[in-house]
């Protein structure tokens, strides 16, 4: 089974020119997360887990995916090569991460995602249990290479 982001050697110019905007709105995003993350105290909430998805013939739609005790982040790509980030927040994140942090989370994510990338930023869940789909993906870590275990040191 081929992944969907091989059809974005086909694409459009205009669409690649999309795709890398989205990946790097991605990038930042996570860059965000790694910030909150090193400002809190729980080591656990310090991890995360960033998987290539690319590398596992059983997905083809996901590209890359974050996932924390507190939030569930990914870029996919469609079988039109389209991309798309998909976030989900733990229904428990006020009382994870405090409602500062999560305010900063959200105002990211759209900052980073403007104009005629808005409409590719989907909210899969503000009500997920991120903090089980963690913990299961963290055992599964150890039988597979796609997922990388990133424990952010905490800020001083």
């Amino acid at each position: 089974m081929k992944h969907y982001i091989n059809a974005e050697s086909n694409a459009p110019e205009p669409l690649k020119q999309r795709n890398k905007k989205l990946m790097e709105a991605y990038s930042n995003i996570l860059i965000t997360i790694e910030r909150i993350q090193g400002w809190l105290d729980d080591e656990f909430l310090r991890t995360r887990i960033e998987s290539d998805m690319t590398k596992d013939g059983y997905y083809k739609s996901i590209i890359n995916q974050c996932l924390t005790p507190f939030c569930s982040v990914t870029i996919g790509c469609d079988e039109n090569a389209v991309y798309t980030i998909c976030y989900s927040l733990d229904y428990r994140i006020f009382e994870l991460i405090g409602e500062p942090m999560t305010s900063v989370l959200i105002r990211r994510i759209y900052e980073f995602t403007p104009g005629e990338m808005e409409q590719s930023v989907i909210i899969v869940d503000l009500q997920a249990d991120c903090l089980d789909q963690f913990n299961s993906t963290l055992t599964e870590a150890s039988h597979t290479s796609i997922h990388k275990i990133i424990k952010q040191k905490r800020f001083d």
